[in-house]
């Protein structure tokens, strides 16, 4: 895990100068790789190659990048691991290659070289975004790992070509022009991230999983020339045929066989330990394997109404490992919400990027290295919306009037009321059988009751900002989700898995989990994001993941079941999240107020204060919970202050 950059300077800068504009933008990656700093200036083709190094395999200076090929023909700077890289290596020594170092990025550059960029990706078995050079064809290529899980930006402005890990990179090029883009604004405030390729910024761009993008460096200048896509996985896979108890088999071997490439490496591997089923799985299995206690970290909370670190040390204490938690004070939670935009560079609104920074600074402490349990609840049914969601289609049948009746129900209580009466119910149900956050739910609801397209309920229930968002900016576009979602997938639940796989999984989860992670230098791996597995899930029955009473993620349940007590992991599911509707009534909010304040929200000019306010009010009455609507736009304009210093 690493951090690149680099750039094409059409502009003939002296030495000097070109190592000034090097050194302000590598240092910009720092926490990405505290290990080594390298810089590759190819004078004559006008090509520099920034490098930032978190040593994870081949810990010696060998391992030290930009990496030139054996033949010197290719420069290659590379964020990533490739899992498989030792088959690859035994592979090429076959066919006559020799190898200098014992790094995955000699093997990669050696692959390129060997088989060529398409079937080499196609051989890779990995995260990974990187930046080729080929000095014979004068050509740079950006490269982005199937799923996303590395991050890689470019902008090519008047044929200044600057790319890296993290947009600070890119904005410390003296070529930098950051103009926000109000489509890319409004994807934001409507999904809480922007996604891909978009960036916040206008002629900035992320590579897309499974992409690269090509450029031809050529009389002084930089062109783009092909944009492709190697891999796709909105690409009909053959139906599974077997039983259900030959699925359960074949996952559980492939998770294994996910978990034992990922666990190489040479430095500490530990995992995140929510609790949850996932997560509980990855730890299960990497634990069933392993000679030594497993390292686990969770997080937990003084409020008892957000901690889930008791069932994580259940978890934890059946299976052995050698287990971390963090109780955390509610200031120790608040402490780090202002500086979370500087984290994650551009505005980014999932709350629970708070406590992921959290518990990778508490592994950070004792691994290098920590796989999670992400990917899990896309590629097996386990958010609750696919479950529910459907059920919205089957509310059509009931009349109008009555619709209405439950909608205006609903709207007459405040979370509040709604809550009082939740704790009276719950006092007589178990608790694996609660109800949590239930006037959130019966809101939605009331939104969802009188929707009968499918498009339309999937992005009501995934969208922060709705009907309000043209009003709120003075501007409206098209989302980026809508144009694929009757194209792929058979059922309804199908269609939100896949979209959730493809955009939500790699621009919110998976940029959550790398910024927060490697803010404290951490690297993380997913083991449910191995192609093999993946391509797996993809093929199997819907009915083999969520049964027909509605039962979520059954045939990971089936694999827990023979390695974990059922009662430990039957509950519902929970987010890692905190309480950030009290929060912003309470100890957030004079930092609220100072941001979204009439004078600077008018002088910004680019939101309607006014619509703001009623949601700000609103909320501090207690008439509404608008925390998820808030939060957005607290998160933009937390960037925005940052932008201006």
């Amino acid at each position: 895990m690493c951090g690149i950059a680099g750039y094409f300077e059409k502009k003939n800068f002296s030495k000097m100068q070109n190592t000034n504009i090097a050194k302000n933008i590598i240092i910009k990656l720092k926490h990405r790789g505290p290990d080594h700093e390298g810089m590759l200036f190819l004078e004559n083709h006008g090509v520099t190659f920034l490098h930032r190094r978190l040593a994870i395999i081949d810990l010696s200076t060998d391992g030290n990048q930009p990496m030139s090929s054996n033949s010197n023909r290719y420069i290659i700077t590379y964020n990533g691991e490739i899992y498989n890289y030792l088959e690859l290596k035994e592979e090429l020594i076959q066919q006559g290659n020799n190898f200098k170092t014992s790094s995955d990025t000699e093997v990669l550059l050696t692959s390129i070289e060997h088989w060529g960029l398409d079937m080499a990706l196609k051989k890779f078995v990995g995260m990974f975004a990187f930046a080729i050079y080929d000095k014979k064809l004068k050509e740079l290529t950006l490269v982005r790992d199937r799923f996303g899980e590395k991050p890689i930006y470019y902008s090519n402005l008047n044929d200044n070509l600057i790319f890296g890990s993290e947009l600070k990179a890119l904005k410390a090029h003296p070529a930098w022009v950051g103009r926000i883009n109000k489509d890319s604004l409004n994807l934001y405030l409507k999904y809480s991230y922007v996604p891909s390729p978009k960036s916040i910024y206008k002629d900035v761009y992320k590579v897309n999983p499974g992409s690269y993008v090509k450029f031809k460096i050529n009389n002084n200048q930089c062109k783009e020339i092909l944009k492709k896509k190697w891999y796709n996985t909105q690409s009909r896979v053959e139906p599974f045929k077997g039983t259900y108890s030959e699925a359960v088999e074949i996952t559980e071997t492939l998770i294994n066989k996910s978990i034992n490439y990922q666990k190489i490496s040479d430095v500490p591997v530990g995992v995140f330990l929510s609790g949850g089923i996932d997560s509980t799985l990855i730890t299960t299995l990497m634990q069933k394997n392993n000679l030594t206690k497993v390292k686990t970290f969770t997080l937990g909370y003084e409020n008892n109404a957000y901690d889930e670190s008791v069932f994580s040390k259940r978890i934890s204490s059946h299976l052995g490992t050698e287990h971390t938690d963090w109780i955390l004070n509610q200031n120790e939670v608040l402490d780090h919400i202002p500086n979370m935009s500087k984290i994650y560079d551009e505005p980014f609104a999932d709350s629970s990027q708070v406590p992921t920074y959290l518990v990778s600074k508490l592994a950070k402490q004792k691994v290098k290295v920590s796989l999670t349990g992400d990917g899990g609840d896309e590629l097996f049914g386990g958010y609750n919306r696919y479950i529910y969601a459907p059920k919205i289609i089957e509310y059509q049948k009931y009349p109008s009037i009555l619709k209405k009746l439950f909608k205006r129900l609903i709207s007459s209580f405040t979370p509040g009321q709604l809550n009082k009466i939740l704790d009276k119910i719950n006092k007589f149900l178990p608790s694996s059988y609660r109800f949590l956050s239930l006037p959130e739910k019966l809101y939605k609801l009331s939104e969802l009751i009188e929707l009968n397209d499918q498009y339309q309920i999937y992005d009501s229930l995934i969208s922060t900002w709705k009907k309000e968002t043209p009003s709120l900016l003075k501007n409206d576009n098209k989302d980026n989700l809508s144009e694929n979602f009757y194209k792929i997938g058979s059922s309804f639940q199908e269609r939100m898995m896949l979209t959730d796989l493809n955009d939500y999984l790699i621009d919110d989860i998976l940029v959550k989990v790398d910024r927060a992670a490697m803010s404290n230098s951490l690297e993380t791996r997913v083991p449910f994001l191995n192609q093999e597995l993946v391509d797996f899930a993809l093929s199997i029955p819907l009915s083999m993941k969520i049964n027909e009473k509605g039962k979520s993620k059954i045939l990971l349940r089936e694999i827990l079941h023979k390695y974990i007590p059922q009662k430990m992991i039957d509950r519902p599911k929970a987010g890692f999240g905190i309480p950030i509707d009290s929060w912003l009534r309470g100890p957030l909010k004079e930092w609220s107020n100072d941001l979204i304040n009439k004078k600077k929200i008018t002088n910004q000019n680019y939101f309607n204060f006014e619509i703001i306010n009623k949601e700000w009010q609103q909320h501090l009455s207690g008439k509404k919970n608008n925390h998820h609507k808030l939060w957005n736009i607290l998160m933009f304009q937390s960037w925005l202050e940052l932008e201006k210093n």
